[in-house]
């Protein structure tokens, strides 16, 4: 699973409060949890994917992505 991670947070910068929002994605194996965290878009996470020997495998109507140890284990 690719998790939206990002969030909002206010600051003051030179007395204005200025609202700010950090974009971060983390790829999540859906079979033994392993993590791969901090990407800056969804599209940058799928890529690590392929790149990375992950797949995506469809379950009962449901997208799951699994690591390549546990695809070697399969």
């Amino acid at each position: 699973m690719i998790q939206n991670c990002s969030r909002r947070y206010g600051k003051f910068v030179n007395g204005n409060a200025m609202d700010y929002q950090e974009e971060s994605y983390t790829l999540i194996c859906d079979y033994c949890e392993k993590e791969i965290p901090r990407f800056s878009s969804f599209m940058e996470a799928v890529n690590y994917k392929k790149e990375n020997g992950w797949k995506s495998k469809n379950v009962l109507g449901e997208w799951t992505d699994m690591c390549p140890n546990c695809i070697d284990k399969e």
